[in-house]
């Protein structure tokens, strides 16, 4: 039987293996902000914008959002 921590640990190590997560944000004058958080998405981690959403790697969403990317991604 896992216990609670094993299961963090497994959830965490599969996002941070996704390739693409995508997570709650806005757009404006080319600058993306993680709506959760308040982050701003950099450039080279920016893989697309669409309806509300910034779809970046499963690494930095762990690094930044990692309960909104688990929510969002059913993970």
């Amino acid at each position: 039987m896992k216990n609670l921590l094993q299961i963090a640990n497994e959830k965490k190590s599969k996002l941070q293996s996704l390739n693409s997560v995508k997570l709650t944000a806005c757009q404006n004058d080319g600058v993306t902000v993680l709506s959760e958080v308040g982050v701003i998405v950099p450039v080279n981690e920016m893989q697309k914008f669409e309806n509300g959403y910034a779809y970046v790697s499963g690494s930095f969403a762990a690094q930044v959002s990692l309960r909104e990317a688990f929510r969002l991604n059913k993970i």
